[in-house]
């Protein structure tokens, strides 16, 4: 009606186009009576429309509260009317709709299009088409699946179009499916289930099992099917299990199964349940039966093995305990009872550490660290026993650890190592002992050689020190006669005096040497008045001096003021060899500057002396030989200087006869200083 209405006004306005280009002509009462018609018939035509509306309008309110797409086609797919809910869940427009914009093919999947044009097919026949379910499109592109139904519109009993309803059944196409899944996997796990299931009615016949419950009962499972359990099934304990899921909604049974159906025995356990309906009644049961047969003989097995293991950890030599983290014993087999020394009591409930002293058991702690680690390790413990007697121990201890690999014990394995500790110790004491003999025969080994090379080394010195005073001797007495001057006799005669003397001395050294070593001197203890025996010991200096000819070196003696005169109980033979000794060899291996001894200090029991040079000094190397036989700082001195090697020997020897020490104090081309302490009874 309302197309009807714009075409009426769209041919007056044409007519009002006319009239202004053809002006008022002869025909204008007929152009006006047109117009007037017209007008009439649009009146008339815009009154029947408002009344299609007011009758139309409470329709389309009820059409637009519907949740459901409801809609109409033309013969040619487009649709001429939605309503709001379909416009709104396709996400299309009203003016698209409004305008036949929109075809079924935007809306239709097109894999289901085929079947979409089939269905218009059978509606045009004038049949009605129910509950075919498609797939549509909505504007963003997301798909729902709908139930459609189809009716034919007719007009002068001609098909103008189809209305339709289509009902969004995308949820529980998606529950179905999902219920669908459900119902598969059930199957799945009640056919595949490692358990025997069996539902049962209240009357105790058998609905429905899986093969494993087939097989329990040693039938077909198709044969089953009807199967009286109440009649059938002759075990009391077993029945009675089932009547009680069916009285109080559980029951169980644990033992042999006999099977009336093959005369079967197997052992099994049966957990029976009641199913409840909506009223909370139980109508039905179900049975989950297992084949413990393998889990019996692996109990059998077990028991046997423990038994076997037992028997060997309790007559084994060696002990065998667990400890926990608090190294507390949670077991111990007889001989770690023994070791441990309580036999009747046994270790349970003990901790290590009453059996320790406190740094044995610290390592403990450190050794269960490890263990807290999951690391295995071996190692020796002392352990004290109630009756005090110590025990050695060897420990390989393994961490236990639960199924997360946690540490929860420790499994120690003792073995008593006490005896071969004892030989250990013994072997390590002989060995030690060994090496101490073998140090000791090497050093003796190397002082005999040393001793060898210093005896030839002597006899070549005393070869070289005796024959040439001799030769000298021999030389001298030869050229004397009585044509020679008196002068040149007494020089000739000196010489061989000096060499004489020299020779008496070397002698007289040796034999005192021997003497000290011997032990056949003995000092004789007499009050020593120490200013007149220095005077002395400075005469000699002087003497001796003039004979080596080294008048160049200034001699001195220093005495202390403060003690001008005291005496001190010593053997003044001795004494003064030992200054003469030092002063000798001072003169000897001091070419130029002076030569001073004397006292450094005196004590009630001790006083202590000094010689001290400007002579050549002795090596840092050889400053802890000089003290040995024979040895002098270099061996190409023995030709420059000559002497025995004896000297400082014999001085340290007679030094140590009289309670005292020697000590210097050397730099190579400064020159040296000599200390030696006497011990002294009296001091005035």
């Amino acid at each position: 009606m309302k197309q009807l209405i714009d075409k009426i006004t769209d041919f007056d306005t044409r007519l009002n186009d006319i009239d202004l280009l053809a002006g008022k002509s002869t025909a204008e009462d007929e152009l006006d009576k047109l117009k007037f018609l017209f007008a009439d018939i649009r009146n008339h035509a815009e009154a029947v429309n408002k009344k299609n509306t007011d009758i139309l309008e409470p329709f389309d309110s009820l059409v637009n509260l519907i949740s459901e797409i409801v809609y109409e086609i033309d013969l040619s797919g487009n649709f001429i009317f939605m309503n709001k809910y379909g416009i709104e869940k396709l996400g299309l427009s009203f003016t698209d709709i409004e305008q036949g914009k929109v075809n079924i093919s935007t809306v239709i999947h097109p894999d289901d299009l085929d079947k979409a044009m089939v269905s218009i097919l059978n509606n045009s026949s004038g049949k009605r088409t129910t509950g075919n379910e498609y797939r549509l499109l909505t504007g963003s592109g997301k798909q729902i699946i709908a139930q459609i139904f189809n009716s034919p519109i007719f007009c002068r009993q001609q098909m103008t179009g189809l209305r339709g309803l289509a009902i969004d059944i995308s949820e529980r196409k998606k529950t179905e499916e999902e219920l669908r899944n459900s119902v598969e996997r059930y199957q799945g796990i009640f056919n595949n289930s490692p358990l025997a299931i069996g539902y049962y009615t209240k009357d105790g016949i058998l609905t429905d099992c899986n093969e494993k419950f087939a097989t329990l009962l040693g039938s077909p499972r198709d044969v089953l099917s009807g199967f009286n359990i109440f009649r059938d099934l002759k075990n009391e304990a077993m029945l009675a299990g089932l009547k009680d899921s069916l009285e109080t909604g559980t029951g169980s049974f644990e033992g042999t199964y006999h099977s009336v159906l093959t005369n079967r025995k197997a052992p099994v356990r049966v957990l029976f349940q009641g199913i409840v309906d909506d009223q909370g009644k139980i109508q039905n049961g179900v049975a989950l039966a297992e084949d413990i047969s393998e889990r019996v003989e692996a109990e059998k097995a077990l028991k046997a093995s423990e038994k076997q293991f037992r028997d060997l950890v309790e007559n084994i030599g060696e002990g065998a305990g667990i400890t926990d983290s608090d190294n507390k014993f949670l077991f111990s087999n007889p001989a770690a009872n023994k070791f441990f020394g309580v036999e009747n009591e046994g270790l349970i409930n003990r901790k290590l550490e009453e059996f320790m002293s406190p740094g044995e058991f610290e390592r403990i702690l450190q050794e269960t660290n490890i263990r807290k680690e999951g690391l295995k390790s071996t190692y020796e413990i002392e352990i004290i026993r109630p009756d005090g007697q110590t025990r050695d121990l060897l420990v390989t201890a393994t961490p236990n650890l639960d199924e997360n690999g946690n540490y929860t014990s420790t499994l120690g394995i003792f073995r008593d190592i006490t005896e071969r500790k004892k030989i250990e110790r013994e072997l390590q004491k002989a060995h030690e002992s060994l090496l101490t003999k073998n140090r000791e025969l090497n050093i003796a080994k190397e002082k005999a050689e040393e001793s060898d090379k210093l005896k030839s080394a002597f006899l070549g010195m005393m070869n070289h020190e005796m024959r040439t005073p001799l030769t000298h001797i021999i030389g001298l007495s030869d050229l004397i006669d009585r044509s020679m001057q008196i002068e040149e006799i007494e020089d000739f005669a000196g010489e061989i005096n000096l060499s004489g003397n020299n020779l008496l001395s070397l002698i007289d050294d040796i034999f005192q040497t021997i003497d000290l070593e011997m032990g056949d001197t003995i000092p004789e203890i007499k009050p020593v008045e120490l200013n007149s025996f220095l005077s002395e010991v400075l005469n000699y200096a002087l003497t001796h001096q003039s004979k080596l000819k080294k008048n160049q070196i200034e001699i001195l003696l220093d005495f202390p003021n403060e003690h001008p005169f005291f005496d001190l109980k010593t053997d003044k033979s001795l004494l003064k060899r030992v200054f003469n000794n030092l002063i000798h060899n001072a003169i000897k291996f001091t070419n130029s500057g002076k030569i001073s001894f004397g006292v450094k200090n005196t004590a009630q029991s001790e006083v202590t002396f000094f010689v001290k040079d400007t002579g050549i000094g002795i090596p840092v190397e050889m400053q802890e030989l000089v003290f040995e036989r024979f040895r002098q700082i270099d061996q190409g001195l023995k030709r420059e200087y000559g002497g025995t090697g004896l000297g400082l020997y014999y001085t340290k020897k007679i030094i140590e006869l009289l309670e005292g020490k020697i000590w210097f104090e050397s730099s190579i081309g400064e020159g040296t200083t000599f200390f030696f302490s006497i011990q002294n009874s009296t001091c005035l």
